[in-house]
Order: C-alpha cells, then structure tokens, then sequence
C-alpha cells in the first residue's frame, strides 16, 4: 500500500502501520505473503539493534528512483517520523549525492556491487581518470 498521492497520506503512513519509524529501502517491492526480501531483513535487525525501544518497519519500495521519490515526498511533507535508506552506489562519483532531509545513504555499495570484475574495474578507472581509453 502507498500513502504518496497526498503529503498527508505520506506523513501519516506510521500511524497507519502503527510504528514509530518507518524505513523505505530501495530493493524488490514489498508484497503479501512469505516472500523473503533481504533488503528489508537486513534494515529490521540493524534498527531493532540502534533503536531497541522503538516499532520499525522497513518497507521496500522499488528500485533506486524509486525510493528517492519517497525521500523527495517525505520532505515536502514534512514527516519526522520517516526516512529512506539507499545504496550509495558510485553517486559520489558520478554527480553530487542529494542533499534531502530524510535521505542516507549507506557508507559503501550494496553487497552486488562488492564483486569486482574486470571489465567494472575498467570502466571505473576510466571513469575516475576521464579517459576514454582503456588499457589491459
């Protein structure tokens, strides 16, 4: 369920889910059912260790476009009580990270992106040496 369509609809959205904090994720969307989604497994445990006091829900909700749209309409909501979490990928070096009230990004790339291949390791050095030429 989406509470997007107003800024109220997102800014009451813990009321609705009758938690303290609620955590969008990018990753596959949440859905009914016993499917496992990793994305939100790993978040729960983390904020049930930083924040043992408080109900959290994480909420996957799509790719990374996706969850930054929450994170542009938590903002204009106005929400306290809600933040979105997204990878930080190679943003900081590809363009500027968002600056957005209830936006983090994790220190490092997602678990995926930690396998290192030959090929990615060349496009990122060419990237950071703005080069267009590859050597092997």
């Amino acid at each position: 369920m989406t509470f997007i369509r107003t800024k109220s609809g997102i800014k009451n959205s813990c009321k609705f889910y009758n938690v303290d904090m609620l955590v969008y994720t990018e990753g596959k969307k949440s859905v009914k059912g016993n499917l496992i989604i990793y994305d939100e497994q790993f978040y729960s445990a983390l904020l049930a260790g930083l924040f043992p006091s408080k109900k959290v829900k994480v909420k996957s909700v799509g790719n990374k476009a996706d969850a930054l749209n929450y994170a542009k309409y938590i903002e204009q909501s106005g929400a306290l009580d809600s933040i979105v979490v997204v990878d930080r990928d190679m943003e900081d070096l590809t363009c500027s990270l968002l600056k957005t009230k209830g936006l983090i990004y994790t220190y490092g790339y997602s678990w995926e992106n930690d396998f290192w291949t030959s090929e990615l390791s060349s496009k990122i050095l060419t990237d950071l040496s703005c080069s267009s030429e590859s050597t092997d």
